[in-house]
């Protein structure tokens, strides 16, 4: 696993709601199924540091809507779903599925996985999707529940409300393209000592020596970054701000602004924040650069 990805495991063994913040395509979803089949199954690696089960669990995992649950959480876990050479390829290994039932909300969707656990007794894992709404999440005691992608709060919610009995944990994973949401601020903006977040951005994976992004893949990527997903991390950024993770707001606003060619007024808010940075740091000569270029086209701003 990448160093983001160990940080968020680790934090398991203390905290009871954890969320994995990270890009597409930079590993969350698989941090997310990684650690899933290590608790189905009891088999852990010798270095890992977050929570242990030592008897079999049960467990939910869900996402936005049936269809894509059916093409992340189970492909990941047991293989390409309605394609039966590929059963097993996941990451619980295909001796260890005892059984699976299928769903009917989407062709080829799985309801349930059956697992074997190191310690003899069985594991069960069901899936669930956004879409159902928060009544299909109502009853039950789980150990443990993991969300891909953001879930509206009342969802949320009742995912804690089912881990209560078992002193289990909700971890979720998401890029956060809604912005300043209530699942994003309870993280970042509402301290609890059983709450907490891990970033790993673009930069971190490009660092790592056998990252699956290289620093010339991670240049095309930013620079191809869409307007809402611009927009969310200008959002992500004025969190980070607010909570005087100054390195971190540098970055979400740098990736926001893109190459800064059309300042526009979000451009310039954003130069703002990032000159407001540099004072606050010390840099000077920075912070007069970056108001500079806002004053260039608006003399009048602020």
């Amino acid at each position: 696993p990448y160093k983001k990805q160990s940080e968020h495991f680790a934090l398991g063994k203390t905290k009871r709601e954890r969320l994995f913040m990270a890009g597409n395509q930079l590993g969350k979803s698989d941090a997310g199924a990684v650690e899933t089949a290590y608790h189905l199954t009891g088999d852990y690696p010798d270095d890992w540091k977050g929570r242990v089960w030592r008897k079999a669990v049960e467990a939910w995992a869900a996402g936005e809507t049936s269809l894509v649950v059916r093409d992340v959480q189970p492909a990941k876990l047991v293989g390409k779903p309605g394609v039966t050479e590929e059963f097993g390829t996941g990451y619980i290994p295909k001796d260890r599925i005892v059984d699976v039932s299928n769903s009917r909300s989407a062709p080829d969707a799985i309801d349930t996985i059956q697992v074997k656990h190191k310690s003899g007794g069985i594991s069960t894992l069901s899936f669930k999707s956004y879409e159902q709404g928060r009544t299909k999440f109502q009853g039950g005691t789980k150990d443990f529940i993991w969300l891909d992608e953001e879930p509206n709060m009342a969802i949320y919610q009742e995912c804690l409300t089912r881990v209560t009995a078992t002193r289990g944990m909700v971890f979720v994973t998401f890029t956060p393209l809604l912005g300043k949401s209530d699942v994003v601020i309870r993280y970042m903006e509402e301290h609890s000592p059983d709450r907490v977040y891990t970033q790993m951005t673009i930069d971190d994976v490009a660092q790592e020596p056998h990252g699956h992004i290289t620093p010339e893949d991670r240049d095309m990527i930013v620079a191809g970054y869409l307007e809402h997903e611009r927009e969310a991390r200008a959002l992500l950024a004025q969190c980070f701000q607010k909570k005087g993770f100054l390195d971190l707001a540098r970055k979400e606003y740098e990736r926001a602004l893109g190459d800064g060619r059309d300042l526009d007024l979000r451009a310039k808010e954003i130069l703002y924040h990032l000159a407001s940075i540099a004072v606050i740091e010390g840099d000077s000569a920075q912070a007069r650069t970056l108001y500079a270029r806002i004053y260039e086209v608006d003399v009048g701003f602020r």
